[in-house]
């Protein structure tokens, strides 16, 4: 082998050794496939439900009505009145009326104007308490839209001792006009601090009560005073004296 070809055999085995030996380079990525590679979707929400806190409350405010009316049917049933009507008033919160002077006509508390009927049937539970003299506590109804100079009926009760006294009276302007009956019944609790439960039952000119399920007093209205408000008073001789009442309810007879 002449010098000349030892030559180019030499330099075509350097030249396949180093190809050989050199890395291969990697492809870049293309910018999609990156794109792709590292997107990541958002994770989906689960949806949640947002409470109804008005529904709910009508819920409860209807099933405690339901149950009220249920409990007021028993009561009127038991007694042979009548049950068919609206319930517009259930008591919430109890009512406290406190006297701390004289006040023969009282200190009155009205239940709300927008509370206006002719016929119905009013239970309710009073406690009443003095430090000494004579007091009492009551009940107003039919009264005119101006409690405090109209025309309205009161049944109230005089707490002395061992004589529990009821009255039915008129008044108007504030004030006393003239009694449509008055009269005692045992019935009615007497003692410091004691609770009676009064039922009245009004239709037309005609007025019932109730007391702890004995009918004790009946009394002719007025035939001027078809409908009105409701209120409630404390009634007080020369010391202090509390009215509580609770546990009301108002069902409206329907108009004959």
């Amino acid at each position: 082998m002449n010098k000349s070809t030892t030559l180019i055999f030499i330099t075509l085995i350097a030249l396949l050794a180093s190809c050989a030996q050199a890395p291969t380079a990697t492809p870049e990525p293309s910018e999609t496939a990156t794109e792709t590679a590292t997107a990541t979707e958002p994770p989906t929400e689960t949806a949640t439900a947002t409470p109804d806190y008005l529904a709910t409350e009508t819920a409860e405010a209807t099933a405690k009505a339901e149950a009220a009316f249920v409990a007021i049917s028993e009561e009127l049933t038991d007694l042979g009145l009548p049950t068919e009507g609206d319930l517009v008033w259930v008591q919430e919160e109890p009512v406290e009326i406190i006297l701390t002077s004289q006040n023969f006509d009282g200190k009155v508390e009205e239940l709300g104007s927008d509370i206006v009927v002719g016929d119905f049937a009013m239970g309710i539970d009073v406690t009443w308490e003095t430090t000494t003299g004579i007091s009492g506590c009551g009940i107003i109804f039919r009264a005119e839209k101006d409690m405090e100079r109209g025309k309205q009926i009161r049944f109230y009760t005089s707490r002395l001792s061992g004589l529990p006294i009821w009255f039915f009276s008129l008044y108007k302007y504030g004030t006393w006009q003239v009694d449509l009956n008055i009269n005692s019944n045992a019935a009615m609790r007497n003692g410091q601090g004691s609770t009676n439960h009064y039922l009245y039952i009004v239709q037309g000119l005609n007025t019932i009560v109730y007391a702890n399920g004995t009918r004790i007093a009946t009394v002719t209205l007025p035939a001027d005073l078809v409908d009105g408000q409701f209120g409630f008073l404390t009634w007080e001789d020369s010391a202090e004296s509390t009215c509580t009442f609770e546990n009301g309810w108002i069902l409206e007879y329907p108009n004959e």
